[in-house]
């Protein structure tokens, strides 16, 4: 069977990079209980519920986030990639304007020293990594297992290639030939099988 036949087969991939769920939420609750790494908990928290990799978040503007309609717009990390749009829920979107406001007047999340704020939080995942998950890893590990959990829902494999930045959303609703009322369809089926936030 084919995804033109079955649009909700898993894609298989490898898990060596892959940190398990229970793995993210006990960094997650260790950095809760320590305020000097409350900065990290937020870092972790948004790359493993949007899959961004540290160099889209450090490059993250105010202006991507659309409160409204609850999503984020990544920017690519290079001039062959997509833009996309990941729904982002209560906690994620929280956590996203909590982390500007206390910045400085940048209009970027993490402020005019995002990315030595992200290489900040990358050596302190690197330190708490070993100890608390038994393996080495870094904050890309994150984005890995963000597509690890994305390809285990039943998204349909297109729309799940454009959460992941494969292909613009122009292409996704003209690959599965969707009309207006099926392309809602499809917007309310991700958002209902999207992932659990950690």
């Amino acid at each position: 069977m084919t995804s033109e036949t079955n649009p909700f087969l898993i894609r298989p991939m490898s898990t060596s990079l892959v940190l398990p769920t229970n793995s993210v939420r006990r960094i997650i609750s260790h950095c809760d209980g320590d305020s000097k790494l409350h900065p990290l908990r937020d870092t972790v928290r948004i790359i493993a519920n949007t899959g961004m990799c540290p160099a889209q978040l450090a490059n993250l503007s105010i202006f991507d986030i659309d409160s409204e309609g609850r999503q984020l717009f990544i920017c690519p990390t290079s001039a062959h990639g997509t833009i996309r749009r990941v729904p982002i829920q209560q906690k994620t979107h929280a956590t996203l304007l909590a982390l500007h406001v206390w910045r400085d007047k940048s209009h970027f999340v993490l402020g005019s020293q995002a990315d030595a704020r992200i290489q900040e939080a990358a050596s302190q995942f690197s330190t708490l990594a070993l100890p608390l998950t038994g393996r080495r890893a870094s904050l890309y590990f994150l984005h890995l297992s963000f597509e690890h959990r994305l390809m285990s829902t039943r998204i349909p494999i297109a729309v799940g290639d454009h959460l992941l930045g494969f292909h613009s959303l122009g292409w996704t609703l003209r690959n599965l030939h969707v009309n207006p009322e099926r392309e809602a369809e499809l917007v309310r089926g991700t958002i209902k099988h999207f992932l659990e936030e950690l």
